[in-house]
């Protein structure tokens, strides 16, 4: 069985159980009172539909945690289909037992990450707080989904957490370009629309402002992680490996048996259509060098998406120093 339709039919199953359950909204209340049927709803949405989901995926290489969202998911649905004043039971689930759930899981997490952190430590050096993320969110949640989280919870910890200098032992891209400047001006444009905005939306409806006002700080926090981050990710080399981060945006692992040649490079230069920027802010970025590979290979762009190329412009601040130690390896 292809792995495709091992997931198709997992799903399945589990759409086909939902909707029968789903069932009973249509069923009229009356019939609901002085009868065990509610109870049996909310051990079925609660407990054995996610236990059965559970046994479906034991074996297989969907996460474990996915259960989660199915348990939350039939609470839902029980919430939905039986009338408030049939939620006894409902509500002993979700005051009692969701909780343990919820700090069960945010200790698996915490666990998780903790020893992905310590996997990467090598001679007491921290090598790379976002890869040792991705790796402990790939294990509990699907890929894509896996991605997004992690990339969510680096940007807040390169934004807020993360001050300590690095001093990159190889080579760095952020220090000769506007880059870094460009995005810690809008972080400051941000916070003074945001401060500006509240109070012009604040005489209209005071809600909405501070709607907006927490989305504006959230996207303020983005864009300072993403900023920081530039200089807390460097450039490494590593078992005949290049590691070529554009901070927690996009990231490229090399074998230096995949590099045909280097190539110095202008910004002005055009790019043909074989050839890709690491950066995913294109054209508000620069770049000095361009590698050339032996076939297409495959880079990690912003937020986990794909991307695929022949030749990959990159900027170095170091460039005839990375330029001579590239062209000594290959």
């Amino acid at each position: 069985m292809s792995s495709s339709f091992r997931y198709f039919s997992i799903f399945s199953i589990l759409l086909s159980l939902w909707a029968v359950m789903a069932f009973f909204y249509f069923l009229p209340p009356a019939s609901l009172h002085k009868t065990i049927l509610p109870e049996a709803i909310v051990i079925d949405l609660a407990l054995t539909i996610p236990a059965i989901y559970f046994l479906m995926i034991r074996k297989g290489t969907i996460p474990k945690t996915t259960v989660i969202p199915v348990f939350v998911i039939g609470l839902v649905i029980a919430t939905l289909i039986l009338p408030k004043d049939q939620q006894n039971s409902l509500d002993f689930v979700k005051k009692w037992i969701a909780p343990v759930i919820e700090l069960g899981a945010l200790t698996y997490v915490s666990t998780k990450i903790y020893q992905a952190r310590k996997a990467f430590k090598i001679k007491e050096q921290h090598l790379d707080f976002y890869q040792a993320l991705k790796q402990a969110t790939a294990e509990i949640l699907p890929p894509k989904l896996s991605v997004f989280l992690a990339t969510e919870l680096a940007t807040f910890y390169y934004g807020l957490l993360y001050w300590r200098k690095v001093k990159p032992k190889e080579f760095t891209y952020h220090q000769n370009t506007g880059t870094a400047v460009l995005l810690y001006a809008l972080v400051g444009l941000v916070g003074i629309e945001t401060i500006a905005f509240h109070l012009l939306l604040g005489r209209w409806s005071i809600v909405a402002a501070w709607i907006l006002t927490v989305l504006s700080v959230y996207s303020g926090i983005q864009i300072l992680g993403f900023a920081k981050s530039l200089s807390k990710r460097p450039i490494r080399i590593e078992n005949n490996r290049l590691f070529l981060p554009y901070g927690i945006m996009a990231e490229a692992n090399i074998g230096f048996d995949q590099i045909e040649r280097i190539e110095p490079s202008k910004n002005s230069m055009e790019l043909d259509k074989n050839t890709v920027q690491l950066s995913p802010l294109g054209d508000l970025d620069s770049y000095n060098l361009i590698l050339h590979f032996k076939k297409h290979i495959q880079f990690t762009s912003f937020y986990g998406s794909k991307k695929e190329c022949v030749s990959l412009a990159i900027f170095i601040d170091q460039k005839e120093e990375f330029l001579e130690m590239l062209q000594s390896k290959i």
